[in-house]
């Protein structure tokens, strides 16, 4: 979440004032007929004053966005010319050419609600609802044409969807604000599809170039979010046919004093304490431990243990024993004895998360015997896990190759199966 220097450049506030009448102007909408006039002190108002929209300035620049009426620090819930913002501190809100736009003094526009109505054209009108959702409707039957809650920014609002949209195609991501340049790409919170599990992940513009990966999610919840947060306030949705896999989640509307946003390369959960009037944090991911491939392949990160980050699976040594004791640990660890294809077992790994699923298989039609046979019977099949993946659905996981990202809780998780030389005891190490 972008937090505007409204909150707290005092210098940028006395010169705005200076250019800008001290009345305050609020709205409730803005119809076909009208233009509205945006700024600071003039603004659209939800109709029960829960949230506002108008121009706000960051490091110089002017935003339209939307933030909580009674957010002492104006924090960016949702931002509409994040790639091309004001230099002055007025803009126009009106309907032109069948399209919401936001034009300069100049009359450029510099952002639109890029609607396609093809040759329809009715009455419409714009106005924010209460949900913080800015929404554009047929004035004659109240028809949504177009909304903010279909282009988040970088926040998740309750009854706000994240994933990809399969009648639209778009893919609903939060993408946070660079330190630098609002109009640059930070990191992306993105749910994605790999094999038919679905987890969060945070990456920069290049996607090869990550830095948080959630554990799948399991029917309930992803393992790292809390249980009490994902229960009560994520609704999950999943698509399945001869097509496509999809998943969504919603944020509820049942705890709607809750958000998820991004900032910076931390997602984080938020929640509005009304006597303060600010949001505060409640959750974020970030710990030594969780960050995307701490230790290197086959070794896992741990809290329990004492002396290292990260363990060496058991039947495997440090690939780099001077590094390793230099605390270097993205070397990883590499097999003792290889395996040979015959008389290889398996090795259980208690709560688990699962090791990165770029490359797995996943078979939901075989039970968790038949997804051991076959992990043993296939010579490339290094781990395989039995897990549910959406509510009534469990299925088989099968890894090949090394073993990346994965991570020992003291609590929850998964039993992960790792496949070793008949040589190592295969005992519980984890």
């Amino acid at each position: 979440m972008r937090t505007s220097n409204y909150g707290y450049n005092t210098f940028l506030i006395f010169l705005v004032f200076l250019e800008v009448s001290s009345s305050s102007s609020t709205y409730s909408s803005v119809s076909t007929s009208e233009k509205r006039t945006v700024s600071f002190n003039e603004t659209i108002v939800s109709p029960g004053n829960v949230y506002e929209l108008g121009l706000l300035p960051t490091d110089l620049n002017w935003y339209l966005g939307i933030w909580h009426k009674e957010d002492i620090f104006k924090q960016f819930i949702w931002v509409a010319n994040r790639d091309k913002p004001f230099s002055i501190s007025t803009g126009t809100l009106k309907f032109s050419e069948n399209n919401l736009v936001l034009s300069d003094k100049d009359n450029s526009h510099v952002w639109s609600a890029n609607m396609n109505r093809g040759g329809v054209r009715s009455p419409m009108v714009a106005e924010l609802l209460d949900n913080g959702n800015f929404v554009v409707k047929d004035s004659n039957n109240d028809e949504v044409l177009w909304q903010t809650f279909d282009y988040p920014t970088d926040t998740l609002l309750p009854e706000m969807k994240l994933g990809r949209d399969k009648k639209t195609g778009i893919n609903k991501v939060l993408t946070s604000w660079h330190p630098d340049d609002p109009s640059r790409i930070g990191y992306s919170l993105q749910v994605k599809n790999q094999a038919g599990l679905f987890e969060l992940s945070v990456c920069g513009q290049d996607t090869s170039k990550c830095f948080y990966r959630s554990d799948p999610w399991d029917g309930r919840r992803f393992g790292d979010i809390p249980l009490d947060f994902s229960l009560n306030y994520v609704s999950p949705n999943w698509t399945r046919n001869v097509e496509d896999s999809n998943f969504t989640f919603l944020m509820t509307g049942q705890n709607n004093n809750s958000i998820l946003t991004m900032e910076g390369r931390l997602p984080q959960i938020l929640t509005w304490e009304p006597e303060r009037m600010m949001w505060s944090l409640s959750w974020h991911p970030l710990d030594f431990y969780s960050k995307y491939q701490i230790c290197g392949p086959n070794s896992y990160s741990s809290r329990t243990t004492t002396f290292s980050v990260c363990t060496c699976i058991k039947g495997f040594d440090p690939a780099f024993h001077e590094n390793w004791s230099l605390r270097d640990w993205r070397g990883g660890c590499e097999r003792t004895t290889r395996l040979n294809c015959t008389g290889d077992h398996f090795l259980q790994l208690k709560n688990m998360k699962l090791p990165d699923t770029k490359d797995v298989t996943v078979d939901m039609v075989i039970g968790k015997k038949n997804c051991e046979k076959r992990c043993l019977r296939d010579c490339d099949c290094t781990a395989y896990a039995y897990v549910t993946i959406l509510k009534g659905h469990a299925g088989c996981v099968m890894w090949t190759g090394a073993l990346n990202d994965f991570q020992n809780y003291s609590v929850g998780g998964r039993d992960l199966y790792v496949k070793v030389a008949a040589a190592i005891d295969h005992g519980n190490t984890a």
